[in-house]
């Protein structure tokens, strides 16, 4: 499920399933952490903020998506040396994208559109 610094503030996995299914041992996959590449459309979020606040998560796995070299690079590099962040540091960078939402700035394609909800166009998935 989306795992992500702007995830937080409306419908959010996050803040709602990841704590039960915390509770019930249930290994959570978080994913998007980057929005699918959309967060960093403004210039004001970066990939190694947004990769390190996911990965300080209580997540089994952080899926992020790479479709070059320089993605996979950029994913190394999240890991290598990787400190959790401090609730400090988390809270700023999520007071930064609730900043960001409210102007517009930024959005969740995932939540908001079916771009990336192929049953939209198969239903018969569904059944």
């Amino acid at each position: 499920m989306p795992i992500s610094a702007v995830d937080v503030h409306a419908n959010s996995f996050t803040t709602i399933a990841l704590p039960a299914c915390r509770d019930r041992g249930v290994a959570v996959l978080g994913m998007k952490p980057l929005g699918a590449g959309s967060f960093l459309a403004s210039g004001d979020l970066t990939a190694p903020e947004l990769l390190r606040w996911a990965l300080s998560q209580p997540t089994a796995v952080c899926v992020t998506g790479c479709e070059s070299l320089a993605d996979v690079d950029q994913a190394v590099k999240a890991r290598d040396g990787f400190k959790p962040m401090t609730l400090e540091e988390c809270e700023d960078l999520e007071s930064r994208t609730a900043k960001l939402l409210q102007s517009g700035r930024i959005s969740e394609p995932y939540k908001s559109t079916d771009v990336h909800d192929s049953t939209d166009k198969h239903p018969e998935w569904l059944v």
